[in-house]
């Protein structure tokens, strides 16, 4: 068996999931790479790179997977809350089910799994949990009001985490990163706005993404940025990726929060 750290890596089929699997593979890492269906995974599994389906809106189903990864690698030192997805579209008409599927996602699937890994990580007093946000909690998200909130929730639970936990060894960090360069619709699901009030609003919020988008950051650059905070053994909190998370930060901080909104309503319906 293998002494070298083992982390978790919920969300693991694609995009930075996938991306993150493969640079701690090229770190000698021993990696459990989680997803609902592991048969949509094409990266080669070996000794020190197992795949476990995993979902985390389902308590048993996380249960499982976390038992199964102990038993093949002994301990689990880093997880990485991955797993997600945006719900797009104005709030007026997401339905019950988008607003729910969002939170269960992207907040209550994060805090179940967390739940779940703790015991192992109290007993080993030390460990590493690593969110993975967003720099839309930065926007006042239009059209993008479910996703931004779960992700503002996200951040306020890993602050609070990262006090409470301290005690045991336990570091909780937040990975923030910008606009990726992927299909930003591919993992979204999206209102139908067509013949509403909202649809030149939407319009707009679409070509904002796609201009963020097409100068995005990689997802392999995230990838590197979770492994600085896995490994960097400090306190720090927040890791911004890409220069448009970065700006962002400075530019919220500069100007404030009423002025932020006043700027984004002028650049989407001036």
């Amino acid at each position: 068996m293998s002494h070298n750290k083992t982390i978790l890596i919920t969300g693991s089929s694609a995009g930075i999931g996938k991306a993150t699997v493969e640079y701690f593979i090229k770190k000698r890492w021993n990696v459990a790479a989680t997803m609902r269906d592991p048969s949509k995974f094409n990266v080669k599994t070996g000794d020190n790179l197992k795949t476990y389906k995993m979902d985390v809106n389902s308590s048993k189903s996380i249960k499982v997977a976390v038992s199964k990864v102990l038993k093949d690698f002994d301990s689990i030192d880093v997880l990485v809350n991955n797993a997600g997805f945006a719900s797009r579209g104005p709030l007026e008409l997401s339905t019950k089910k988008s607003i729910k599927d969002q939170f269960d996602t992207n907040l209550f699937g994060v805090i179940d799994t967390i739940k779940e890994i703790l015991p192992i990580m109290r007993q080993n007093k030390e460990g590493i949990i690593i969110n993975v946000s967003s720099a839309q909690v930065l926007f006042p998200g239009p059209y993008n009001i479910l996703y931004s909130t779960s992700k503002w929730a996200l951040e306020g639970l890993s602050e609070a985490l990262s006090v409470e936990l301290y005690p045991f060894g336990i570091r909780t960090k937040i990975i923030v990163p910008g606009a990726i360069n992927t299909n930003f619709r591919e993992n979204s699901v999206i209102a139908d706005v067509i013949g509403s009030p909202y649809e030149d609003g939407m319009e707009s919020f679409w070509k904002m993404i796609k201009n963020l988008v097409s100068a995005g950051s990689s997802a392999s650059s995230v990838a590197e940025a979770i492994y600085k905070a896995a490994t960097d053994k400090s306190d720090r909190l927040r890791y911004q990726v890409g220069k448009d998370s970065i700006k962002s930060y400075k530019r919220r901080s500069k100007l404030g929060d009423e002025e932020i909104v006043s700027s984004y309503r002028k650049q989407l319906f001036s």
